[in-house]
């Protein structure tokens, strides 16, 4: 009996002695041991003016710091540890948009987990990008991941010019489960834009007391807002005037312009140099100059060719937004 006590005896003891040291171990991992999730050296991302390119993009190198530490007093060590990004939009269902009024812009967000944009990975509204490595430990320094964006030009064309933000929330979390949230600031520039596309010479033929033609062609103008318009002659020989030329003969005629197709002497008669105002332009790209939505018309008297010659002229249509 006596053995049989003193061997229970021994397995009592045991218990308290191993929860002695796990309390221990508790004590020793919550005072001495301790992770970080930190992003810095954050700036805000300028895509630049737009005036017509194909691609606007713009971005930023960040630093980030994801770390697991053992702090003893006399001694510190810290190993880098694996972290996920999290981007969202301000835009519906999250979508990343830069806006000026009711106008949006739609964009692409990127992130790299080293300095610069190669190898970077395009990210979905509120979609986590896991497994990112290269985190520094201890402090956060030099720059050691990326935030990128682009903008398209096909959805640039049909927005109004202006300067246009947008806001684009983070969040980081490392595998320990420690967060860093913050916000990336975009801005770009929309240039008050014109364009001419779609035009074609003029081949004059009679028509009762004028020899006269015209021409139908597209004007785009961002946002579909107004323009104003100045034609040049490359043979005007007085102020104000038209004139087409055969030799040294020469013969005045008259140029109308509207912001209209086939509107023929009904437009807006110009004169030589002086710059007309109060046409709008389509607020819509139109690929190829399918939308015809401005013309020009030219007309001479017909008695005042004396001579048998080909009369011409090249005429200058200068756009200038208002």
């Amino acid at each position: 009996m006596n053995a049989v006590d003193k061997v229970i005896n021994i397995k009592r003891n045991r218990r308290p002695i191993i929860a002695s040291v796990s309390w221990a171990f508790f004590i020793f991992y919550s005072c001495f041991a301790h992770s970080e999730m930190e992003v810095g050296n954050l700036n805000n991302i300028d895509a630049g003016t737009w005036s017509g390119q194909t691609l606007m993009q713009g971005n930023d190198d960040v630093c980030v710091r994801s770390d697991f530490c053992i702090d003893l007093g006399f001694f510190k060590f810290c190993f880098p540890v694996n972290y996920g990004v999290t981007l969202q939009g301000q835009g519906a269902g999250g979508a990343f948009v830069l806006s000026n009024g009711s106008d949006e812009i739609p964009l692409r967000a990127y992130f790299n987990d080293v300095a610069g944009i190669t190898d970077r990975v395009e990210l979905s509204p509120g979609v986590r990008l896991t497994n990112q490595t290269g985190a520094q430990r201890n402090s956060c320094g030099a720059d050691n991941g990326n935030f990128s964006v682009e903008i398209d030009m096909s959805d640039l064309l049909n927005v109004s010019a202006g300067n246009y933000q947008g806001i684009v929330d983070f969040e980081f979390e490392n595998v320990m489960g420690d967060l860093f949230n913050g916000q990336i600031i975009v801005d770009i520039t929309l240039a008050d834009m014109v364009q001419i596309t779609g035009t074609d010479d003029l081949g004059l033929t009679p028509g009762g007391n004028y020899i006269q033609g015209g021409d139908d062609f597209c004007v785009y103008r961002n946002g579909g807002a107004g323009y104003s318009v100045n034609v040049s002659s490359s043979n005007s020989a007085g102020a104000g005037l038209f004139t087409m030329s055969t030799g040294s003969d020469t013969v005045n005629y008259q140029v109308y312009y509207d912001d209209s197709v086939g509107a023929g002497s009904s437009g807006v008669l110009l004169t030589e140099g002086n710059q007309t105002g109060g046409f709008n332009g389509a607020g819509t790209y139109s690929p190829g100059c399918i939308s015809q939505n401005a013309s020009i018309y030219v007309r001479a008297q017909a008695d005042l060719f004396q001579r048998f010659g080909n009369y011409s002229d090249v005429l200058t249509i200068e756009i200038v937004p208002e």
